[in-house]
Formats: structure tokens, sequence, C-alpha cells
């Protein structure tokens, strides 16, 4: 009931390493830390940023950090490693992502949110955890609650349209 498997699924997993020989999925927390780093210098070529760092916004040591393919980090952001981020995700303006941070494909960091592999954050079904403890897992919103303040993680559905048509023209 507690097992990686049951939260992940490990065969499409680009992180399953992290949970190698581990029976519940608290056992790799410890593990994130020095999982980022390792993958981090796996990668190849002299960059590590793959996505779009937008003017304004700012990444801290940049040899500690992974930005995978088609994702933006807005304007104002700031990732601090070491921190994986996977493909097509937004870090939105005033982000704030640092140390032993593995955010997965898909995934949104709402504008203004502070997140660290510390940070206590409410999980879907309402159980509290630490953020790393969702390390790696794709299709997520990380956003702040409005009336508790308390950090969300909730999963994402559906894929954005774009803007509307009808009320985005330019005549």
């Amino acid at each position: 009931m507690l097992k990686p498997s049951d939260f992940f699924d490990l065969e499409g997993f680009e992180f399953r390493a992290l949970f190698d020989g581990v029976e519940y999925v608290w056992a790799a927390l410890n593990r994130v830390g020095p999982f980022a780093l390792e993958y981090i210098m796996s990668v190849d070529g002299d960059s590590t940023i793959f996505g779009t760092v937008m003017d304004g916004a700012w990444v801290d040591d940049a040899a500690a950090v992974v930005i995978g393919e088609g994702t933006v980090v807005e304007p104002g952001a700031f990732i601090q490693g070491p921190a994986i981020i996977g493909r097509n995700c937004q870090i939105r303006n005033g982000a704030y992502i640092r140390g032993d941070v593995v955010i997965g494909n898909n995934c949104i960091v709402e504008a203004g949110l502070y997140v660290t592999a510390g940070s206590k954050v409410t999980l879907p079904d309402g159980t509290i955890a630490k953020a790393k403890a969702v390390s790696g897992a794709d299709n997520l919103l990380f956003r702040r609650n409005s009336q508790s303040g308390a950090i969300e993680v909730v999963q994402r559905s559906g894929t954005w349209g774009g803007l509307n048509a009808a009320l985005h023209a330019t005549d």
C-alpha cells in the first residue's frame, strides 16, 4: 500500500532508479539530494539548461540545475540547485525553487511559490508531507491555498488549448 509502485508507474518513470531497492516510498526521501547531483553530473554536454530561462529569471549555479526541454522559467523566478526540473514545465513569475528538488514533467509551480525539498505540502488525499515525497512525479500543480496559505500539490488534468482566439483577437 505504501510502496513506490503505489504512487508512480515505475515502468515509464524517468527517475525510477531513485526507488531501486526501496520497500516503502518514504525510504527514498534521503536519496533525493545525492540522486539529483548524480543525475545532473550525468547530463552530457556543457549545458544542463534545455528549456527557456526568460530574461529576469535567475538560475544560481547552473551546473547544479537541470531544466528540461520545453520548460519555461518566467521572469522573477529563482532556481538554486541541486534541482532537476522536467520537460514541458512552467515555473511561474517569482517562484523560488531550491535544494534537492526534483520536479517531474508537465508540472506547474505557481507564481510566487517557495518550494524546497523540505516544504510541507498537502497532497490530493489531504496527507501532509515534505515536497520531496512527490519528487519526479509528473503532471502536478504546486499552488498556495488562498485561504489557509498551505502549499498544495494537485494532479493536473487535460491540456491547455491556448488563448481563446475570440477574446484575444488583434483586429
